[in-house]
């Protein structure tokens, strides 16, 4: 199984770390012969106000490569989109802004992805995290997430999961 590390840590200490793991035993799989499967994902959140963690089959491999695609993006200033939202909605990007050496992201949290202290409500947007990245330390996140990803097996190889 692969297992795949973004890291982006804030300038005032605050993380987002999220563990990827490749497709396991419980990977579904979109409709007959679909050519995407789902990846099981670990997600931990500190700030200096609150921990919490959350897990569950959040992202798919397209979404992976896409992530690490838009991070760089965002590190190089050239990023198409300003947010980036995914299937699953448990947790979203959203560029807030940036300087010569840094970005400000804004990841919020919906579903799963909230903390226990702040169960799911009809409201979208109402939760997040605001971490101000080094330029370079966000593409090296982005670099390493690329280079894991690389190790996900073909949507090929998983037919009959």
């Amino acid at each position: 199984m692969t297992r795949m590390v973004l890291f982006i840590r804030g300038i005032d200490g605050s993380e987002f770390e999220v563990t990827i793991e490749g497709p396991g035993p419980t990977t579904k799989v979109y409709g007959a012969g679909g050519m995407d499967y789902w990846v099981e994902v670990q997600a931990r959140i500190s700030t200096p106000t609150q921990n919490w963690t959350f897990s569950g089959e959040i992202l798919d491999n397209n979404e992976v490569g896409l992530l690490a695609d838009w991070l760089e993006a965002v590190a190089n200033g050239k990023e198409s989109s300003r947010e980036l939202s995914f299937a699953e909605p448990d947790f979203s990007f959203h560029l807030m802004g940036s300087s010569e050496a840094y970005v400000a992201l804004r990841i919020y949290f919906e579903l799963r992805g909230r903390p226990p202290s702040a169960p799911a409500i009809d409201i979208e947007e109402d939760l997040w995290v605001d971490l101000q990245v080094f330029r370079a330390d966000l593409l090296a996140a982005a670099a390493a997430l690329r280079q894991d990803a690389s190790q996900l097996p073909s949507s090929e190889s998983l037919r009959g999961l």
